[in-house]
Order: C-alpha cells, then structure tokens, then sequence
C-alpha cells in the first residue's frame, strides 16, 4: 500500500483523537467514554462517506466484482459495530451524568434513531451484493449519528445552538473526510492495485471532488471553536495544556491540507479528462 495513505489516515485518526480529549479535558471521567465517543465518530463517518459512495457506484458497468463488493461490505459491518457500540456508551453516560431533560432526551432521541436505522441496514452487510438503496440508508443515519453527537458534546452541556451547530459541521465534515480515507485505504488502494479497477475510478473521482470542501469546513469550524475556547492570543496556545493541545490538532490540520492539497494536484495532472 502506498505510504501517503497510510500517512493521511493515521493523522486523521490522530487528529481526531486529540479533538475527542479536547471536548473532555478536564472532566474527570473514565477514558471509556472519550474512547467511545471517538470510536462512534470515526465508524459514523466511515458509515456516512462509504454508504454514499456506495450508492453512487456507477451502474453502467454492472455489477461490481465479488471480492471489492466483499470489501465493501467488511468495512460497512465493522462500522456499524463501532457505531452502534460508541453511540450506546455516550447514551449511558448522557443519562448518568446529565440526568433526565429536555436535552438528553433530544440526544438520546435523534441517536435511537440513527442506531435503529444503521443496525437495520447493518443486517444486510452480510450479501456480497447488498442493494445500494441499504448503504444510502446507513450512511445518512450515520450523519444522524454525529449530529447526535454533536448535541450531546454542547447542547446537554448548556452551549448555545449557534455553538450546537458549529460543532455539527465540524464532526460531520471531520467524520465524512476520515470515512473516506479509511474507505480509500481499505477498498480504494486494493482495486487500483488489482487488474482494471472494478469501475471505481468515477467514484473516487467524485470523492475528490468533495474534499476540498470537507477541509474547509473543518478548519473553519475548528478554528470557530479554538478562538470561542481560548481567544486569538497566540500566548493561550503554548501556556497551557489545553492550548497545547489544540496547537498540536492546528498542526495536524494544516498538514493535512498540504497533503490533501499535493494529492489533488497530483491527481489532477495524473487522471484523464472525464467524458
């Protein structure tokens, strides 16, 4: 497998870690539920990127192969599993920590649901051929999921719906941009390796194309976040912990970006035109 890759996803991985400590710090509870809450929002995202691509696979060519849709199929079951699992832990740690309201309960609502409908499109993970119409629906629960999350980060919490759906965006964009370089490692790598490439090259075409705008919410999100937190003074990122820690996920982001922004030209000079 290529290196880049490899560098993209573990980055993004621990990117997104440290995102989860920060959201955390200083609360004094068990590592299970940070880990949880990461765990769901990296198999959210890899439900939400790889179930819409799924459905966009172009039919023209048939069927795909019987081992890509295998692939396929291995990483949407994992994912649910991590999904279901996560969001499951946050629920329990809303209703011991928060307590029955209003607010918990819109959490708790809208992540019943999602895990309703990504467990229900999970069962079908099993065909080699699962229809598209399943993968579309467990990647928009998915979605669902992180919003979920979302609310249960800030809202529970007292934070301001302005604040509420910053935070959507950033776990929605974060959580789309690490499903697809997961997806990209673990179906997109071996196909281009294999003979032909099993009419994937329009889709990953199409995923390129949304990157850009992944990274730009993220980062515009994050930074939102990071300045509410602790202010525009430089000195607040390196005095504490707590700004060191959102130095170090800065850094991680902007070399990213470079990446993302060296793969893009790259494989515009690289691939043919579309026709």
């Amino acid at each position: 497998m290529p290196l880049k890759p490899r560098v993209v996803v573990c980055t993004l991985f621990g990117a997104s870690a440290v995102g989860v400590a920060l959201t955390w710090f200083g609360t004094g509870v068990s590592i299970a539920v940070p880990a949880a809450s990461w765990a769901a929002i990296v198999s959210l995202g890899t439900l939400l990127t790889t179930g819409i691509l799924w459905a966009t696979y172009p039919s023209k060519p048939g069927r795909p192969p019987e081992w890509l849709a295998r692939r396929w199929s291995r990483v949407g079951t994992l994912a649910v599993a991590g999904a279901v699992a996560g969001l499951a832990i946050r629920a329990v740690h809303a209703v011991t920590a928060v307590g029955p309201s209003l607010a918990t309960g819109v959490g708790l609502a809208a992540g019943t649901v999602s895990v309703a409908a990504i467990a229900a499109a999970g069962r079908q993970f099993d065909s080699p051929f699962r229809p598209q119409a399943v993968a579309l629906v467990a990647g928009t629960a998915a979605g669902g999921g992180l919003l979920a999350i979302a609310w249960l980060d800030v809202g529970t919490r007292g934070g301001s719906l302005t604040a509420t759906a910053v935070r959507s965006v950033h776990l929605v964009a974060a959580g789309a941009w690490i499903g697809g370089a997961v997806w990209h490692n673990t179906v997109v790598v071996p196909a281009l390796a294999a003979d032909g490439d099993a009419g994937i090259r329009p889709v990953v075409r199409q995923f390129r194309r949304a990157v850009p705008l992944f990274v730009a919410a993220v980062a515009v999100s994050g930074l939102h976040q990071a300045v509410t937190l602790l202010g525009a003074n430089p000195e607040a990122y390196v005095a504490t912990a707590l700004g060191r820690l959102v130095a170090l996920k800065i850094a991680a982001l902007a070399l990213l970006s470079g990446l993302v922004v060296h793969g893009l030209a790259r494989s515009r000079s690289a691939d043919p035109p579309d026709h």
